[in-house]
């Protein structure tokens, strides 16, 4: 219900109270006192009318927050245009609670959220993971258990010395800078036919799904997010050829797995690596994965989805290199963090490649293998 849909119904209400109101005073000269039916209809009336003024009230909230954003958003779409000097005072206000120390501004919630979205899409470790958002600092601790508790059974007297507890290693993820910097021209910025701010987001969200996909599968640690396959603590299973695996190295491989990271594992690898399991064979010649292609299996490997990871090794001419890590299977929301620092920035550069516009994009996220055992790798080796 809108606005105007509210006036006119108060309209309405109001006229249909005069009358009632109307009626309640004839009664009250001719015979004293007010009937019940019309003190029902009064009431009726003012109750709806209360409903309708407090629905009003908050539709005019809701416009006033719409007008601030639309106020802001048409600033910021000012700003990747022109840049700081075109915009009036009133605008400069609009973005002056995100102004950064370098002369950027805080992209705007829904242009953030249209990058991030647009990442989670293309980088399958960062939408299988879980993930963390911090307001301040650079980092986030997490605490990790290694080993179990064990027990033993002893006698009444004898000492317990054969338990044994767990220990606790803290985990800490560092948030890095990551950047991209879209070169537009002059002209495409100028010409208003041209959802400059789209376009622009578009070129930002590929450069940084494109960095985090690397690093989050290969990643060294070192002044950037720690990758899967680099981490030295993931058991790894090898094919028992330099070039090739089969089906029963992806059997050995997943029953690799504890029972409770099965039940939520996914399957990762280069679109090249899923063709290749596809046509693996038996005996017979007769293709492995024929009854999941004709159903509604076909997503699954051993009951277990798989995604496409560009940045895992795939084939050549249909084999691997020796000490390839071609598959990834696990749960990786026990397995992975990822930390996202809040807020993204952006700067308006006309000068440094004129005649271009370069728009500095500038995101703060990282991660890390949170549970090693979570994950098992396939590495194609002869042992």
């Amino acid at each position: 219900m809108d606005a105007v849909k509210v006036i006119q119904d108060l309209s309405a209400d109001f006229v249909q109270f005069k009358d009632a109101h109307n009626a309640e005073l004839t009664e009250l000269k001719k015979a004293g006192f007010v009937s019940a039916e019309t003190k029902t209809k009064l009431e009726t009336i003012e109750s709806n009318m209360d409903k309708l003024e407090a629905k009003f009230n908050e539709i005019k909230k809701v416009d006033t927050v719409n007008e601030q954003k639309s106020a802001r958003e048409q600033a910021f779409s000012k700003y990747i245009k022109k840049g700081f000097d075109g915009l009036n005072e009133v605008e400069k206000k609009a973005l002056s609670t995100d102004s950064a120390p370098d002369g950027g501004f805080l992209s705007f919630e829904n242009y953030s959220n249209e990058i991030i979205r647009k990442v989670r899409e293309s980088s399958p470790v960062r939408a299988l993971a879980r993930n963390f958002t911090i307001s301040s600092g650079d980092s986030m601790t997490f605490v990790r258990q290694n080993g179990d508790l064990a027990s033993a059974i002893k006698g009444e007297r004898a000492n317990n010395n054969d338990s044994t507890t767990p220990t606790l290693q803290q985990v800490r993820i560092q948030v890095y800078n990551r950047l991209a910097a879209p070169y537009v021209t002059m002209d495409m910025v100028e010409d208003s036919a041209i959802n400059i701010e789209s376009f622009v987001a578009e070129l930002a969200a590929e450069e940084f799904a494109i960095g985090e996909g690397q690093d989050f599968i290969s990643g060294t640690g070192a002044n950037e997010p720690e990758g899967i396959i680099t981490n030295s603590s993931i058991a790894t299973v090898a094919s028992g050829s330099a070039t090739s695996f089969d089906a029963d190295d992806l059997i050995d491989l997943f029953y690799n797995l504890k029972g409770a990271y099965r039940s939520n594992a996914t399957w990762l690898m280069n679109r090249l690596s899923i063709a290749y399991v596809r046509k693996l064979k038996a005996g017979d010649d007769n293709y492995l994965w024929t009854p999941g292609i004709a159903s509604e299996g076909a997503g699954l490997i051993l009951g277990r989805p798989y995604m496409d990871s560009t940045d895992l090794a795939g084939t050549t001419a249909g084999a691997y290199v020796d000490g390839n890590k071609p598959v990834i299977v696990g749960d990786f929301s026990k397995g992975y963090y990822v930390v996202n620092k809040l807020g993204m920035s952006v700067l308006r550069d006309p000068n440094s490649a004129y005649p271009y516009v370069v728009y500095r994009f500038r995101m703060r996220s990282g991660g890390a293998v949170a549970q090693p055992e979570a994950f098992k790798i396939l590495r194609t080796a002869a042992s």
